[in-house]
């Protein structure tokens, strides 16, 4: 989910050993691009236009992981709580991941994400300080 302009799936199809990879978000352009991009990969590399938030066509417990970079809302004022956004959107992570599966996540909006994260079904194996272009990040590694 948010595969965005697709940092995540290029590294993983060129990094790493897998058996199906499925890539999303909810832009149509940025899907249209990424297929454009992986026009020529064979390796069971399935992008779609999807909502991150409402996973429906997904049987509960369908992935081992779930790597991902949602919206950090540090630019929208209108938005001064987005931690019900990344509650619903652990909810669905939770529910479409097997027990003990992982979930590992980029995020910059430290504090509305941790706000969220209290409320989630998820346990928090490790927690990683970065910085990304010069703003402070955490890199979250959940399990079922």
């Amino acid at each position: 989910p948010f595969c965005g302009h697709g940092s995540i799936p290029k590294e993983i199809v060129k990094n790493f050993n897998y058996n199906m990879l499925f890539a999303s978000d909810i832009d149509e352009t940025l899907v249209n691009e990424l297929k454009t991009k992986f026009k020529k990969n064979k390796k069971n590399l399935f992008i779609k236009q999807r909502d991150a938030l409402n996973l429906n066509y997904f049987e509960n417990g369908f992935f081992d992981k779930i790597i991902t970079d949602p919206p950090w809302n540090l630019y929208n004022s209108l938005d001064k709580d987005f931690s019900v956004f990344y509650e619903n959107m652990l909810k669905e992570f939770h529910r479409i991941l097997k027990p003990n599966g992982i979930c590992t996540i980029l995020m910059g909006n430290i504090d509305d994400f941790e706000k969220a994260l209290k409320h989630s079904h998820f346990k928090q194996i490790e927690k990683y300080h970065i910085l990304v272009n010069g703003k402070k990040a955490n890199v979250y590694k959940l399990k079922n």
